[in-house]
């Protein structure tokens, strides 16, 4: 309740990361959407994405400290909205996880790995 519906929280993202780029600069965000939007019932439009992608200012300069080797992990979406998150991670020299850079994107495909 706190975030709203499913829609309204969903359609809150683009600007949540347009707010990490303001807050945290060198953030770096993509987004892909389709070239026409949707109305919802109020007649506003309505954000649908296909990919997105985003990677922290401190992530991006803290990889200089990681061993030269990234892991990607997948998980699955399970909730309303289906999907494939994909986490990139370094190993620092203490051997701990560090996250680099995350994404969302429809399945797993040759487009999505692009």
């Amino acid at each position: 309740m706190t975030f709203g519906s499913w829609e309204q929280s969903y359609n809150y993202l683009p600007l949540w990361l347009t707010a990490a780029q303001h807050f945290v600069p060198g953030t770096i965000v993509t987004y892909k959407t389709p070239s026409s939007m949707d109305d919802c019932e109020d007649e506003s439009p309505r954000v649908i994405l296909n990919h997105v992608f985003w990677a922290f200012k401190p992530c991006i300069k803290g990889f200089q400290y990681c061993k030269p080797i990234v892991q990607v992990y997948e998980t699955f979406l399970t909730g309303k909205y289906r999907g494939t998150l994909f986490t990139a991670i370094g190993q620092d020299r203490s051997k701990n996880n560090y996250p680099l850079a995350f994404a969302i994107v429809e399945s797993e495909t040759k487009e999505a790995w692009m």
